[in-house]
């Protein structure tokens, strides 16, 4: 009897292991130097799932995170591939308590980008005021229009590149390719053709076409004017650096 507890309580403890395994992502913190006005957010990546498109069986799909950004009890903003009924492909979701800001909305792109595993993309999400915009390598995809344009302050809150909900979510499967921020409304023009290169506008900037700057979990950015002193980003969960297909973070294990 003794030897089949031992048995189960080993079992529960591989379970345990197994759904305990964090989700990879790099968090940036910021500490009240970003502009809320308007500003551009744009992602280089490179999925890695092997079906970009569920079946349709009626269940939500989250098929991989991009980003999340978050002011605690003011407003949310998260951006994932997913797919729930005949909805599918790229998204950003803006939601708020608050009632002037119109109770939150997704922007939906539709039909989805025509993104392909192992291939890197691009995409940019703009703000300006109350509208935001939703781009996908150069092109326009959505926008929308809220009640109020974004506020509070950004002190207890993180940029999550590659966010998973919680640890339990599991591998992401994605390479982050590169991260900027930019303290303007970008339009579309300049989003054509749009690589990861510094200008006036950049806030921050984190390359990973090499392995130069990151180390024990951490990456150095080229530029890290968001914040009020000097910052690191910080590599949390399941990663490893890659250089196929693309160079890069892998949130997930070979």
């Amino acid at each position: 009897m003794i030897r089949y507890n031992r048995i189960f309580l080993l079992l529960l403890n591989v379970l345990f292991a197994a759904s305990s395994a964090q989700a990879g992502k790099i968090s940036y913190p910021a500490a009240g130097n970003y502009l809320l006005n308007e500003g551009t957010l744009e992602v280089w990546l490179t999925p890695m799932v092997e079906e970009m498109v569920p079946p349709d069986d009626g269940k939500y799909y989250k098929v991989f995170d991009i980003f999340h950004l978050k002011v605690p009890e003011e407003w949310s903003i998260i951006s994932q591939w997913y797919r729930h009924n005949s909805q599918i492909g790229l998204k950003v979701t803006a939601s708020s308590r608050d009632v002037e800001f119109g109770g939150g909305g997704a922007l939906g792109s539709e039909p989805p980008p025509p993104w392909k595993p192992g291939q890197m993309h691009h995409m940019a999400f703009v703000w300006k005021d109350n509208h935001i915009w939703l781009y996908a390598d150069g092109e326009l995809r959505s926008s929308k229009t809220f009640g109020k344009g974004f506020w509070g302050s950004l002190a207890d809150a993180d940029l999550v590149f590659g966010y998973g909900k919680d640890e339990y979510d599991g591998p992401n499967k994605i390479i982050m390719n590169a991260i900027k921020v930019s303290f303007v409304a970008k339009d579309e023009n300049s989003l054509k053709d749009a690589r990861p290169t510094a200008d006036l506008a950049t806030l921050l900037l984190d390359r990973f076409d090499t392995q130069d700057g990151i180390s024990d979990g951490v990456s150095m950015p080229e530029i890290s004017y968001t914040l009020q002193e000097s910052t690191v980003g910080t590599l949390i969960g399941e990663w490893e650096y890659v250089t196929s297909p693309t160079p890069g973070i892998a949130f997930y294990k070979k």
